[in-house]
């Protein structure tokens, strides 16, 4: 009888370890996590429209940015709409993504991923 009580409290004790990283990568790794920055001078109303059909929309005063988390990002490019009007589409994200930052420029918008150390 033990021995079993000693198997079952590895296998919980295991399981409770294994839900604990995955809630540490969640938050502390900042999974899904996208800055969009307004690069221009002007009031701009900006869109990102994920592979998985799944998009974000804010209003970002020149200069200024905006955060967000996105879960299901799917994988593939961003599509980025400035004031209604598609400029790029830009990166390349997958299901585990660090935080990534988006400056959207008058023509163009650029991708970059941040480390985390």
């Amino acid at each position: 009888m033990g021995n079993k009580k000693y198997i079952i409290l590895t296998i919980v004790g295991v399981l409770i370890s294994w839900f604990a990283r995955g809630f540490y990568d969640e938050v502390m790794l900042y999974k899904g996590y996208f800055h969009v920055v307004n690069g221009t001078e002007k009031y701009k109303t900006i869109e990102l429209t994920f592979p998985s059909g799944e998009s974000r929309k804010a209003n970002i005063h020149p200069g200024k940015k905006s955060s967000f988390i996105v879960p299901n990002t799917g994988e593939g490019s961003i599509a980025v709409k400035s004031d209604g009007q598609e400029i790029d589409k830009i990166g390349y994200v997958t299901s585990f993504n660090p935080p990534i930052v988006i400056v959207v420029m008058e023509d163009k918008a650029l991708f970059s991923l941040m480390s985390i150390p």
